[in-house]
């Protein structure tokens, strides 16, 4: 069910089926990563953030953006832009780096290992109908 938020580029309220971007937003986005792609391919090598929006125009936050969506990355021997969430070491892409990644993972996997096993579910005896009827044989034998 599509709900009405604010943009979260152009602050405009919207429908939205999930996304946080309008779609305005989202089509002007997909024109600047193009730009910014073919002026990657035109400009191999060290290039920054500062020097793309300079030449291209694009806002800083547009390629931020883009990077965040793992649409672009960085690749620098020191770190990138982004820290880590948690131990707060420079990172080049996503919100938590390779370590704390694994650590988290290791975390989950072992509280989902030492986790009690969820209760067996009672069943319910099988109801008979109005004309059937249980008898024992015997030697104790259902018939």
């Amino acid at each position: 069910m599509a709900t009405i938020i604010q943009c979260k580029f152009c602050n405009m309220p919207f429908q939205s089926l999930g996304g946080k971007l309008c779609n305005n937003c989202l089509d002007q986005i997909d024109l600047d990563f193009t730009v910014i792609r073919d002026y990657l391919y035109e400009h191999p090598g060290a290039v920054n953030i500062d020097r793309i929006c300079e030449d291209t125009g694009i806002k800083k936050r547009v390629i931020l953006y883009l990077i965040d969506e793992k649409r672009l990355t960085i690749s620098t021997p020191e770190g990138g832009v982004f820290t880590c969430n948690i131990c707060h070491k420079p990172i080049n892409e996503g919100n938590m780096c390779d370590d704390c990644k694994n650590s988290l993972s290791q975390t989950l996997g072992a509280a989902i290992i030492n986790s009690p096993a969820p209760a067996a579910e009672k069943k319910k005896p099988a109801m008979l109908s109005k004309n059937e009827r249980m008898h024992l044989n015997k030697d104790g034998k259902k018939q």
